[in-house]
């Protein structure tokens, strides 16, 4: 039995929740998988590298792309950079903030240590020495990644700009990261517009997965991403070149992005307890959207051999809030195992 590999860092607005619902509306297989908007990486390392020959996992934070590149590259440099784990108070934390903020970096020096080591190395032995010092010139990328997973990992709420210590139980860190290193070899990681990469990568029966920071909580994310990103976004997977992708979204229920999107795609949506709220029973409406008529594959019996540790009997059923009004989709021919 295959076990699902899953995010290595805690991430404001993770999927691993919604993955039931998402893999429910997702076929068997698929010849390139896009996560255009890929925050943690849920999906991606959820559906596992048989999904389909071409994975593409792309997110327009230039840290969250290098701390991919260097778990997919380079775990045990990663490690290795991590063993001053965990961070016990808030000045260990602002020297994390500090190096994130480009106001220190180890390798500025670089260029001075090659001049010492051709005045006063012998030629024999400076050769050596220059080439563990240019060796070391990508370290600082495994080093800003891990500052990186720090100031997530003991952020408030894994927003990444408040300390909120907490304990890392690192055997469990070590095997999520293990599984998602496995998992992730072979994909593309990119750092990009969410819309380039849909018009560079998309193709008829490309799975395109998008979770864009949700309408209203943009304070959350960095870089910003406002309504008129959400008007690109949609124009984008409402455009030729992705018309017969299998595109799903996952959003928040907020009435601009309703208004935006239902002409053009179906809305299935559930209610969950809201943990972020205050109020002991309130519910957040969670929606998905689709570019085809989801009713064949809604709340279909998710197998253990797909997706291990994931299916659940208590988990409430989507249902079909709302159909396209203006371009109706066609409806899609499922692949059958």
């Amino acid at each position: 039995m295959r076990r699902i590999a899953k995010p290595f860092f805690p991430w404001v607005g993770g999927k691993l929740f919604l993955l039931p619902y998402i893999f429910q509306l997702l076929p068997r297989r698929a010849p390139r998988l896009l996560e255009v908007c890929g925050g943690s990486g849920a999906v991606t390392l959820g559906l596992g590298a048989g999904y389909a020959p071409l994975r593409v996992y792309n997110d327009i934070d230039t840290d969250l792309a290098n701390l991919f590149r260097c778990a997919r590259d380079r775990p045990l440099a990663l490690l290795r950079e991590l063993d001053f784990l965990p961070l016990h108070a808030r000045a260990d934390f602002e020297v994390v903030f500090r190096f994130l903020n480009h106001e220190y970096d180890p390798m500025d020096y670089l260029e001075e240590e090659l001049q010492i080591a051709e005045d006063y190395f012998p030629p024999m032995d400076r050769q050596e020495v220059k080439k563990l010092l240019v060796g070391r010139a990508n370290l600082p990328d495994v080093q800003r990644a891990a500052a990186y997973y720090l100031s997530i990992r003991y952020s408030y709420s894994a927003t990444g700009n408040s300390f909120g210590g907490r304990s890392v139980e690192l055997r469990r860190f070590l095997g999520l990261l293990r599984r998602a290193s496995d998992t992730l070899q072979g994909v593309v990681v990119e750092n990009k517009d969410c819309c380039d990469v849909v018009r560079q990568y998309a193709r008829p029966g490309a799975v395109i997965y998008a979770d864009p920071p949700y309408l209203e909580a943009e304070r959350m994310y960095a870089p910003s991403f406002d309504l008129r990103d959400h008007v690109r976004l949609h124009d984008c997977l409402c455009a030729p070149a992705a018309r017969d992708s299998h595109i799903v979204l996952s959003y928040n229920s907020h009435p601009d992005i309703l208004d935006l999107f239902a002409p053009d795609f179906y809305i299935v949506g559930f209610d969950r307890p809201n943990p972020m709220a205050r109020q002991e029973d309130s519910r957040y409406h969670e929606l998905l959207m689709t570019n085809f008529d989801p009713s064949p594959m809604l709340n279909r019996q998710l197998s253990l051999l797909d997706n291990p540790g994931l299916v659940s009997s208590d988990r409430p059923e989507l249902r079909i809030l709302s159909a396209p009004t203006g371009r109706l989709p066609r409806v899609w021919d499922w692949p059958q195992d």
